[in-house]
């Protein structure tokens, strides 16, 4: 019988029928494609209903079939996009059931199969992982997305959406989210992998793994937790020697805050560690909020660290700070708390001869065309 008219029959809904024939005739004919073609259109159906039906080792058997169909050689993308949203729904529907072994097997069959990529099917197998990676533990969900390849993002995962009126977290933020609870995370492997992405930028990708720390930080200081210090250095450790981004600034103001009164000794340390190199021009700029103006978070940072210096740091080369300064200072030159503050680093630094020059510097600020004349 032709392909037709196996087809006609799977269209009006003889499956039973339209499998005998399709089996019969490719007994007869193995190599015919039409012959091939006819039994894997006949058995997804069979497979979908089967799933739909929540017969689940029925379902099974139909899949393996549907896989030894293509392993020998079926190449058409259609046919392999459906067999993967066959085992999709199947995951789905029997996925509580199914041991980790067998669980990651199907993810996997699914991997080795050619069809159109990015897509929505494809998504959904990474968002399908990112669901089951906490049930199971043997799990490796780094392991997986390098498989899946991230070139294969669509716009929509990487982008927010509205929902209910709220603006949703896009596909790859919650699988960076997950990717930054690990215990073992690697933030250098994180960013290696998912920087293929065309459409994903390093400061993106950190910040999107930044973010947990920093409500994990805000959580800590809100409940009063002492482990606060070690999610603290913990941070500073991962993520040793990565650029500068949004929330990185926003967990350095967080320090600002949280290392205060008897606990203000932290921040020097915690400073040099974080890099005042990773400060970004917008960390320099006055904080315009409700009406009222703020000093910048560079200025916070930097008078924060002079505190500390005063107290317990005396004779260090503070080098570094005192560079700080001179960008705070050519940034806002009005400002003669700077000047001060620079000269006693400079003086804590032993450069005696450059104390006198800023002193200089600030009492021509201060007095302006009067201090010229005086110094005359």
């Amino acid at each position: 019988m032709s392909f037709k008219e196996v087809n006609a029959l799977r269209k009006s809904g003889k499956l039973d029928e339209a499998l005998q024939i399709a089996e019969s005739d490719l007994e007869a004919n193995k190599n015919d494609q039409w012959c091939i073609n006819a039994l894997y259109w006949v058995l997804n159906d069979c497979c979908k209903i089967a799933i739909d039906n929540n017969d689940q080792n029925v379902a099974e058997e139909y899949i393996l079939k549907l896989q030894n169909i293509v392993k020998n050689g079926l190449s058409d993308k259609m046919q392999h996009e459906a067999l993967g949203w066959n085992i999709y729904r199947y995951l789905l529907a029997a996925g509580n059931y199914l041991s980790s072994v067998r669980f990651r097997t199907f993810m996997r069959d699914y991997i080795v199969l050619k069809n159109e990529r990015p897509s929505v099917l494809h998504s959904a197998f990474i968002n399908l992982a990112l669901k089951v990676c906490d049930r199971f533990i043997d799990f490796n969900l780094i392991a997986f997305i390098k498989l899946w390849d991230v070139r294969y993002f669509r716009k929509d995962d990487v982008c927010s959406k509205l929902f209910d009126g709220k603006q949703t977290k896009p596909l790859v933020s919650r699988i960076l989210k997950k990717l930054a609870e690990k215990p073992d995370l690697n933030v250098k492997e994180i960013v290696d992998v998912f920087k293929e992405s065309p459409m994903l930028t390093i400061p993106c990708i950190l910040d999107d793994l930044r973010e947990f720390f920093y409500w994990k930080l805000f959580n800590a200081a809100k409940n009063k937790d002492l482990s606060i210090w070690e999610y603290y250095n913990n941070y500073l450790f991962l993520f040793e020697g990565q650029p500068a981004s949004v929330w990185n600034s926003k967990i350095l103001d967080s320090a600002c805050w949280s290392m205060c009164e008897n606990e203000s000794w932290r921040f020097y340390s915690f400073f040099i560690r974080w890099n005042p190199a990773n400060l970004r021009n917008e960390d320099w700029q006055k904080i315009e909020k409700d009406g009222n103006t703020y000093n910048s978070l560079a200025h916070k940072a930097i008078c924060k660290s002079f505190d500390c210096v005063q107290k317990s740091h005396k004779g260090d080369d503070f080098s570094y700070l005192i560079t700080l300064f001179d960008k705070a200072i050519n940034l806002q030159a009005d400002d003669i708390q700077m000047y001060r503050k620079k000269a006693l680093l400079l003086y804590y630094s032993g450069r005696i001869s450059e104390v006198y020059i800023t002193i200089e510097k600030w009492f021509f600020v201060k007095f302006g065309a009067k201090y010229r004349f005086l110094n005359r």
